[in-house]
């Protein structure tokens, strides 16, 4: 009657793109969450935050290990505390939220979080790297 199950442990960092690096295609994003370090075991992590296009506006975040698309999510949640720093119309609905199953994921994969715009340009924001 007891049922033996499979735990695994995930550690991971996120490191976020430095700003002045991609300053030319993307006004501003912020991870929210998750903090780092992330530690969990046979659950979910949540990823959240904002992100404005420069040049196109931001569609959706996507996430990818070895070009391969995991998740995807669109960027279309209000920020009403973005538009109060940045007054663009962008801005009103600039955040997103998505959840990913890590136990799923081989535990020394990097994942890439990154953002679409509008002209399909693809924009790393952030990497989940393991401990």
């Amino acid at each position: 009657w007891l049922k033996q199950t499979k735990t695994s442990t995930h550690s991971l960092e996120l490191i976020t793109t430095p700003k002045t690096a991609i300053a030319n295609l993307i006004a501003g994003f912020h991870f929210d969450l998750p903090h780092s370090p992330i530690s969990t075991i046979n659950h979910l992590i949540t990823i959240n935050g904002w992100v404005i296009g420069k040049t196109s506006p931001a569609t959706k975040i996507i996430i990818t290990a070895n070009n391969q698309i995991l998740n995807e999510t669109p960027v279309n949640l209000p920020r009403p505390d973005v538009a109060q720093v940045y007054p663009i119309p962008e801005a009103k609905n600039s955040g997103f939220e998505t959840h990913l199953v890590i136990d799923c994921i081989p535990a020394n994969i990097q994942l890439q979080i990154q953002v679409v715009l509008a002209d399909l340009t693809q924009v790393n924001l952030a990497t989940l790297v393991p401990l």
